[in-house]
């Protein structure tokens, strides 16, 4: 991907509130797609088509190109070079057979072009427009379990999915493992995910390991928690684990 340089001009694109539910992105390839960002992890851009509103995950490595999907630092590094609420504009490269792990992935022949960003009253309505709806004993990506076999996955069932959430019904916090989790109420549930967003892990580790809720929580991550999103990560073992991409705000 592109890097994005203080000389680029950060064009403000709408997020219009006219759209048609249910519109089907077009994967042809040489089509090309404007993608809004609402996160990165391990290669993978994760955001929305402004067309569609269709959720996609985009390879930010050259297509065929290999790594160490556990490496944090790279993780770090890519979080640090983009911004979520950035557009990026993406040419439709020849498609991969579909993944059962992550079937909204798409493949691009060249790299992507930042071409904006939305505002945060944009971010905010594009949220609200694609959010999972929340019921009596919802589960995240269906499961209560941390991780599936990936030979259980179908790829009829989405990879990722944003929710609302807000701070009073959440906290953050190092297991014994000194993996990061996100525990949360949603649909009536207790549910615990594991964080893979590095800025998050660091504000844990800054603060020892404190649990961080509530108040608490809102100064240390410097605003209000409007929305969060998850993901299967790749597969590893034969198995995919959910992970917090992002969280973001209200």
């Amino acid at each position: 991907m592109a890097k994005t340089t203080k000389k680029e001009k950060n064009t403000r694109l709408k997020v219009s509130s006219q759209f048609v539910p249910g519109t089907k992105i077009d994967a042809t390839t040489g089509n090309t797609l404007d993608i809004v960002a609402l996160g990165f992890d391990a290669g993978e851009l994760y955001g929305v088509d402004l067309a569609s509103r269709a959720f996609v995950r985009v390879e930010t490595r050259e297509h065929g190109q290999q790594s160490d999907h556990d490496d944090v630092s790279d993780r770090e590094n890519e979080i640090r070079r983009h911004r979520l609420g950035g557009v990026y504009r993406l040419v439709v490269g020849q498609q991969e057979p579909i993944d059962a792990g992550r079937p909204e992935a798409l493949w691009a022949d060249e790299p992507m072009t930042r071409i904006g960003s939305v505002t945060r009253r944009g971010l905010r309505r594009l949220c609200s427009q694609v959010l999972f709806g929340e019921h009596p004993g919802s589960l995240i990506l269906g499961s209560r379990a941390r991780s599936l076999s990936y030979a259980d996955l179908s790829s009829s069932n989405p990879s990722m999915m944003l929710i609302a959430l807000g701070p009073k019904s959440c906290r953050i916090y190092a297991e014994g493992s000194g993996r990061t989790l996100l525990t949360f109420v949603w649909g009536g549930l207790e549910q615990s995910i594991v964080v893979r967003d590095p800025h998050l892990c660091a504000i844990v580790r800054a603060h020892q390991g404190q649990s961080l809720q509530k108040e608490d929580l809102k100064r240390a991550l410097g605003f209000k928690i409007g929305f969060a999103l998850f993901g299967y990560a790749r597969v590893k073992d034969r198995y995919v684990e959910k992970v917090v991409i992002s969280l973001l705000g209200d």
